[in-house]
């Protein structure tokens, strides 16, 4: 499930990392298959991106790469 503090891009890049982790688990599954636009079966950099700008948080090229490279267990 995605934070109550969509604000804080931390917790949302988080939150998608471990929503995508366990996708197949019916309301977690919904909000992954929000984010992988590519239905690839994961969540890239530039999903990752998108979904933060979805919520209102707009974050730097160098801010988004170290979210990526904390949160993203798979090397996606």
């Amino acid at each position: 499930m995605l934070p109550n503090n969509a604000s804080d891009p931390k917790q949302v890049v988080q939150a998608i990392y471990d929503v995508g982790e366990a996708r197949t688990h019916g309301l977690r599954r919904s909000i992954f298959e929000r984010f992988d636009r590519d239905r690839s079966g994961k969540i890239d950099k530039s999903e990752t991106g998108a979904a933060l700008l979805s919520m209102g948080n707009s974050v730097s090229p160098t801010v988004l790469d170290s979210l990526v490279s904390k949160f993203d267990r798979i090397g996606t």
